[in-house]
């Protein structure tokens, strides 16, 4: 089965999130989604950590053949569940011993009995419950230790604990006024996935890549000028400054932390001219903007790898929406 059909929704997401805090007491954690890891996790300081994949599509076992069906197609929770645990090990940079984890089949049709590593059921309390024996039997008397990575990874995936600054949210407004006159009725594209100006906008989606780009042209722009003769060449205005802050739970796993221009303007208008840049005919085409902000980040000596991955999940997240 494909990774798409099984991936939740972001609703699903949220909601599945609020429901296994509600039903899992500390010193369990439920964190949610992060850029290295796109699935739920479950903390707890003496276990580790556990992947839970939640399947919201309706899920059938047939007992003929002994197999799994969602949408028509036959999956193998089981290996889900192993495969979910692989990566999230990956992401956490933690020990395989200390990670395991569990699908969810939260739209189950049948009362077949299941392996401990799934869940069929409608009820969160039955899935926090799994949960938390699954952790227990198989986490449970490893000598391997939990310290430091566990609380590096779950500090992570909780985000940012201040809210955002005023001035961030006000610019940001600003930025998603500007982008919604400019394109009136016609829409923006990244990999064929229509995004709004809010996306574009949002300091913990698609802004870094945006603002990256325009950085980028504006650096162009401001390259040193030629001098008088027998002086040195005199730079030109530099560009805006723009912070950029590791944010594993924002979706280009960076979110805008400060943009320091001496004036709105000096950022508006060239976010307006980089989307004019990008029009044609009725639609604004922004696939190149992901390239510009790996090079950004390259340039800066950031994590550029982030980029790899941004299509894929632009594409999961416009799925998940449908």
């Amino acid at each position: 089965m494909s990774g798409a059909a099984l991936r939740a929704s972001d609703a699903m997401r949220r909601s599945s999130v609020a429901a296994l805090s509600a039903c899992l007491p500390p010193p369990y954690i439920v964190l949610p989604p992060t850029t290295r890891f796109p699935g739920i996790a479950v903390a707890h300081g003496d276990y580790g950590l556990c992947a839970v994949v939640v399947h919201d599509e309706p899920a059938w076992y047939d007992d003929a053949s002994g197999r799994w069906f969602g949408s028509s197609t036959a999956f193998d929770p089981e290996r889900l569940a192993a495969q979910a645990a692989l990566d999230l090990a990956a992401a956490a940079r933690a020990p395989a011993e200390r990670v395991t984890g569990l699908v969810w089949l939260a739209s189950c049709m049948s009362q077949a009995p299941t392996p401990p590593s799934v869940c069929a059921s409608t009820e969160p309390e039955t899935a926090a419950y799994l949960v938390g024996e699954l952790m227990r039997r198989k986490l449970s008397g490893h000598g391997e230790p939990v310290a430091p990575w566990l609380g590096a990874y779950v500090d992570a995936a909780c985000g940012p604990k201040e809210p955002m600054p005023k001035s961030m949210r006000r610019f940001s407004q600003l930025i998603e006024r500007c982008l919604s006159a400019e394109f009136e009725d016609r829409v923006a594209i990244i990999e064929n996935v229509e995004v709004g100006p809010h996306d574009l906008a949002d300091p913990r989606f698609l802004l870094p890549a945006l603002l990256a780009a325009v950085h980028e042209d504006l650096a162009i722009l401001h390259t040193p000028l030629a001098g008088e003769r027998g002086r040195p060449p005199r730079r030109g205005k530099p560009a805006f400054g723009l912070q950029l802050v590791a944010d594993p739970g924002a979706f280009l796993g960076y979110r805008v932390a400060m943009v320091t221009p001496a004036h709105p303007l000096y950022v508006l208008g060239p976010v307006v001219a980089l989307a004019r840049r990008y029009r044609f005919h009725q639609e604004y085409l922004f696939d190149d903007v992901l390239g510009q902000f790996g090079r950004y980040l390259l340039k800066h000596g950031l994590d550029a790898t982030v980029v790899d991955d941004a299509a894929g999940n632009i594409r999961a997240r416009q799925e998940g929406r449908g």
